[in-house]
């Protein structure tokens, strides 16, 4: 059957028959990688309602759906699929947690030392989580460039993975979200550590002074009205 420009195909949901058709448009006709692992996908869980030896070519060509397939389909392991999964961070975080239960994913961690992340998604937060509920410990010095520059998960990282101050990622912190900053600065345990960190926070606050929406001068705001300031001496 020849390939076509585009396809939109409407899977049943409420019935069991197979569809030849519907078989070959999938796996000879969606010219789109994403659009045809998806199809394959649906089609396997919603109208086979088992594996589908056939779709799986598609499946395996995108990691999120691969994930889905194995956790709704397979329900279990998917070797096959494992380099693939282990190219995205967020396919590899949900993998980890729920199929490998909570055991690490050798083959993922590999390429986060080798750097060779594919995903076109950049999730750093993913990295985060997959550090802190998996690995339980930091990750390569390469992947800990990329989350400190992402502010809300830079806080999380440090408080909840590295468990100190993390002076590469303040810069990013400080334009984060008032709770991240919030919580950064609580984590301090150091009057010495606080007082520079609240200097790069009125230094983004001064300047500023004009933006209608600020987090560091929000958080300078909140701080003085709260019950329970951080303190400084």
């Amino acid at each position: 059957m020849a390939k076509i420009n585009s396809v939109s195909i409407y899977i049943r949901r409420y019935t069991s028959s197979k569809d030849e058709v519907t078989e070959k448009l999938i796996t000879e006709c969606i010219p789109y990688k994403w659009e045809a692992a998806q199809k394959a996908y649906h089609y396997a869980q919603r109208v086979l309602k088992k594996r589908w030896k056939a779709g799986e070519k598609c499946i395996l060509q995108e990691p999120r759906i691969a994930y889905l397939y194995a956790k709704n389909v397979i329900k279990g392991r998917w070797p096959e699929a494992e380099s693939i999964i282990a190219e995205d961070e967020h396919s590899a975080y949900y993998y980890s947690k729920f199929l490998l239960k909570k055991k690490r994913f050798v083959l993922f961690e590999q390429k986060l030392v080798a750097n060779k992340l594919k995903s076109k998604w950049r999730h750093e937060h993913y990295l985060y989580l997959y550090a802190r509920d998996i690995m339980k410990e930091r990750l390569p010095k390469s992947q800990e460039r990329r989350i400190s520059k992402v502010g809300n998960t830079a806080a999380d990282y440090a408080v909840e993975v590295m468990k100190k101050r993390w002076r590469a990622a303040e810069k990013a912190i400080v334009h984060s979200h008032r709770s991240s900053i919030d919580k950064y600065i609580r984590s301090l345990k150091s009057v010495k550590d606080r007082r520079s960190f609240r200097t790069l926070i009125l230094a983004e606050a001064m300047a500023n002074d004009s933006r209608y929406w600020c987090p560091s001068k929000s958080w300078i705001e909140e701080n003085e009205k709260s019950t329970n300031p951080v303190t400084f001496s």
